[in-house]
């Protein structure tokens, strides 16, 4: 029997059996060694490549080794490494990713229809997003992007006039500073003119009173509470004071003259006795008809648009001496609207001795003269 350089026993025919199964038994050995023959990794005796590159049919069995082992090293770094911005690794397949036959692609979506989180928006959608957004200066002629009224914000035109078929919310329309400025002055103007056309004791406005029946003559008008005392009625309103003339442009402080309107459109009058105190209210029932008045219409149409510059004025005297029989001494002239918005004037007539008369002009002609008032001054 012959042995190898490796500790193998070559037999003879005549000692096979023999020295078969001592090579069996040597084998067996080498392979229970699990160190050398199964984890190549750990092979004290192979030196590691310094690079991973291919196995060559001339590398000696040191080398292969050193290469396979090489692989290894490579493979468990790889599957231990997790992928980043500067580092190759591994990821795992989370919410913004989807997997469609085994490949993995990133969610996309073409509409605005979903609230997922992690779906990102095609080019496609930020194509169509891009077209119809709004641009930065968007004025606009039309009402492309939203009209401002009344009950909605939104976008607005300046206009330097005020034009009342304009004007209203839903044309959003603005008063510009400029109109505003126009107004201002138009108001300053005319409250200019009307003080230059008022009377030569002029009706001035002494704010609210509690008592309306105060111990003075003086011209001008009072707005009164609907709690004063003495009021002419259950209402608030206005009360008119003016003089009576004794001698045409001549006032004097004896008598006066007083025309109440409260907001229920009746009116009351009143004289003053020179030395005592105002008379009692009397109520005219006669203008039951008038359905609206205002402060400003007393002003402007029987301050301004009179014959005179004065309160009282004595044109018509022979016509209302012929009808009475007696001396005139000079009326009152107020314009005011009825019921049906037609211009009434009413005129107060003082007669010499303290009774007073007031007649109507409706349709251009005039009623006939009413007493309505009975005190003897």
């Amino acid at each position: 029997m012959q042995i190898t350089d490796n500790g193998l026993k070559k037999p003879f025919s005549e000692d096979f059996i023999e020295a078969y199964n001592s090579n069996v038994i040597i084998l067996d050995e080498h392979l229970n060694d699990t160190d050398i023959h199964v984890d190549a990794v750990k092979i004290a005796e192979i030196t590691e490549s310094d690079e991973l590159s291919q196995i060559d049919s001339t590398d000696t069995n040191s080398t292969m080794w050193g290469k396979i082992k090489k692989s290894i090293s490579i493979l468990d770094n790889h599957v231990e490494t997790v992928a980043s911005q500067t580092t190759l690794g591994h990821v795992k397949i989370g919410t913004g990713l989807q997997m469609t036959d085994d490949v993995a692609s990133v969610k996309i979506a073409d509409n605005l229809g979903t609230e997922d989180d992690f779906t990102a928006l095609s080019a496609k959608m930020g194509k169509k997003l891009d077209e119809n957004k709004a641009p930065k200066s968007h004025a606009s002629t039309a009402t492309t992007y939203g009209l401002g009224n009344a009950s909605s914000y939104g976008h607005v035109k300046l206009s330097d006039n005020y034009v009342s078929s304009e004007g209203a919310a839903s044309a959003g329309v603005g008063a510009s500073s400029k109109a505003i400025s126009d107004v201002y002055n138009t108001i300053n103007t005319d409250l200019a003119d009307v003080k230059n056309g008022l009377p030569i004791r002029p009706i001035q406005q002494k704010g609210y009173v509690e008592d309306c029946l105060q111990e003075t003559i003086e011209v001008g008008y009072y707005q009164y509470l609907y709690t004063a005392q003495n009021r002419p009625s259950n209402a608030a309103g206005i009360i008119i004071t003016v003089p009576w003339f004794e001698e045409y442009e001549k006032w004097e402080n004896k008598y006066s003259f007083r025309i109440a309107i409260d907001t229920n459109q009746r009116i009351y009058t009143s004289v003053y006795r020179s030395g005592e105190s105002w008379g009692d209210w009397i109520n005219d029932s006669a203008y039951k008809t008038i359905s609206s008045i205002s402060i400003d219409d007393i002003i402007n149409n029987y301050c301004i648009n009179m014959d005179t510059k004065y309160l009282f004025h004595t044109t018509n005297i022979m016509q209302l001496a012929s009808e009475l029989g007696t001396t005139n001494q000079g009326y009152l002239e107020i314009k005011v609207m009825d019921s049906s918005k037609n211009w009434v004037i009413v005129q107060y007539e003082n007669i010499y001795g303290g009774t007073i008369y007031r007649r109507l002009k409706s349709n251009g002609s005039w009623q006939s003269w009413k007493r309505i008032d009975e005190v003897e001054i």
